[in-house]
Order: C-alpha cells, then sequence, then structure tokens
C-alpha cells in the first residue's frame, strides 16, 4: 500500500518507513529531512521585515514533498527489479529503472543545492532570537543533502553497471559532488552561527 509524504501525518509515515519494505526508503527520507530543514528556514525568515527568499523555502519544502514520494515510488520500481531472478530481468528495462531512481536521488540532493546560497542571507537578517532556527535549518539541510548524495553514488554505480552513457553517468557524479559541497557550506554556515550563539 503507498503511503503519501503531503498526506500522511508524520507518525504514520515514519511507521511505514520503519517496515522492513522498498517505499518508503531512504532516499524519501533524506527528502523528508530536506523538507523539515526548508520549512525551518521559512519559519525563521517570517519573523523578519525582509522575506526575498520566503517564496524559494516554501518552494523547496514543496519541491521535497514531491521529491520524496517520486523516490519513493523509484524505490519501489527497484525492488521489483532486484527480487526478480537474473535471468528474468530485461537488461533495458532495468537499466531504465535504474536511471529513473537515480535521477530521483539527484532530485533529493538538488532541492538542498538550490536552497542553500539563502541561508546565510537568512542568517544576517533574521531577528537574534531566531538566528538558532537558521542554523538548524542548515544542519537538516546539510544531512538531507548527505543522505541524497549517498543514494547518488549507489545509483550511479548501478547505472554505470548497467550500461548508462558515460554522459549520465558523469552529470549523477557531478550532481553528487554538489550535493556534499552544498552540505560542507550549510554545517560551517551552522557552525559559525552556533558560535554567535
Amino acid at each position: 500500500m503507498e503511503i503519501s509524504t503531503r498526506t500522511a501525518a508524520l507518525t504514520e509515515w515514519t511507521e511505514r518507513l520503519a517496515e522492513p519494505a522498498p517505499a518508503p526508503g531512504g532516499g524519501a527520507a533524506a527528502a523528508v529531512v530536506a523538507a523539515i530543514g526548508a520549512a525551518v528556514a521559512a519559519m525563521a525568515d517570517g519573523y523578519g521585515d525582509d522575506h526575498p527568499d520566503a517564496r524559494r523555502f516554501v518552494a523547496a519544502r514543496e519541491r521535497a514533498w514531491k521529491v520524496a514520494d517520486d523516490d519513493a515510488a523509484a524505490s519501489a520500481d527497484l525492488a521489483v527489479v532486484f527480487h526478480a531472478a537474473p535471468e528474468d530481468r530485461d537488461a533495458d528495462r532495468t537499466r531504465r529503472i535504474l536511471e529513473h531512481a537515480a535521477a530521483s536521488s539527484a532530485a533529493v540532493a538538488g532541492v538542498v543545492v538550490e536552497l542553500a546560497s539563502a541561508l546565510e542571507p537568512l542568517a544576517k537578517r533574521c531577528p537574534e532570537p531566531v538566528r538558532a532556527d537558521v542554523a538548524v535549518a542548515a544542519r537538516l539541510l546539510a544531512a538531507g543533502a548527505r543522505a541524497g548524495a549517498v543514494n547518488v553514488r549507489v545509483n550511479t554505480t548501478a547505472c554505470a553497471d548497467a550500461g548508462s552513457s558515460a554522459e549520465f553517468v558523469e552529470d549523477l557524479r557531478a550532481k553528487e559532488q554538489d550535493a556534499i559541497a552544498a552540505a560542507d557550506a550549510l554545517d560551517r554556515l551552522a557552525a559559525v552561527v552556533t558560535e554567535t550563539l
């Protein structure tokens, strides 16, 4: 039975996540963490007088929810492939499913990559009492990016083994590195903000 991150209660969704089933899985969890990070950033932004990135935070949160559901669907498709006997697997279909899963993982990390640059200006303009929330948002977003990068890496390896084009594989590797760089920047920002508290 499918479950949607958009409509399920958090307790219900995490109960489903804890089950030994492919969907939702780690990629969807990474997206949910990123969505929560974006929501915390939006909350901190809401306390200030100037909100230049308000729409950006809301859009990132909404995109992360969608990406979580997309990733859960990709995980379910992967489970079908890998539960089939090797001799029963269609190579082209397997490659396409792996590429879809890889694109889904990259989208999880991409949510954070696109949002990371908005956190430092937020830390500078938000009211002092909510600066800690900016550090929390940065840590959550960094965790989402790092978790997403793990899945990008495993899916990149699987795609390369399945015969995906070199261009596709290299693009995935670049997205993994972008996610790690964004996470590093967010962790540095969180450390700097935390030192001022």
